[in-house]
């Protein structure tokens, strides 16, 4: 058992390598979508193992990211993630990879506009009830009015999962094909 205290501050930019990669390997798609997000520029370095898991995560990431908006630069060994950018919805591609897909789905709640992820059913590799849990989590961030209320609708699997006034959302589709 353990206590933890949780506090709210601004993300800032860091550096992930040599000793830290191979703790944090499967985190670095999520890492990379937190990133866009912090102050400043946040750069991966000695994470080439991510070219040959499911799929070419740093090419996967870095590709889909900057198709919503990102500043990512793909390099050979990692990513620079310029932050403080806004995503906009567009139509990106998971790999069928189900970390690549559940970081463009939480990518895809904080971008304005329309995001349609292509395989998302991936997620469920690892995550069965993934889809289950953004809805939920939507769900509560509409309760807490969280941000300026729009309309929204999210599918996963090509079930609508939510639908009316949402907070945090804007018009967004994730669905698999």
């Amino acid at each position: 058992m353990a206590d933890l205290r949780v506090r709210y501050s601004s993300l800032q930019a860091c550096e992930i390598g040599a000793d830290l990669v191979p703790r944090l390997i499967d985190e670095i798609p999520i890492l990379a979508v937190a990133a866009v997000f912090a102050r400043g520029t946040t750069v991966v370095r000695d994470a080439a193992e991510l070219r040959v898991k499911e799929s070419d995560r740093i090419g996967a990431i870095a590709t889909q990211l900057n198709r919503l908006g990102a500043k990512v630069t793909e390099l050979p060994d990692g990513l620079e993630i310029t932050g403080g950018t806004s995503l906009t919805g567009t139509e990106v591609d998971s790999y069928g990879d189900h970390r690549i897909a559940m970081s463009l789905a939480i990518a895809a709640l904080s971008a304005t506009g329309c995001t349609q992820i292509r395989r998302a059913d991936a997620a469920a590799i690892s995550y069965p009830g993934f889809a289950t849990r953004c809805s939920r989590f939507a769900a509560q961030a509409r309760r807490r009015k969280l941000n300026k209320t729009v309309e929204a609708m999210i599918l996963v699997h090509g079930v609508r999962l939510m639908h009316g006034p949402q907070s945090l959302l804007s018009g967004r589709v994730i669905q698999s094909q």
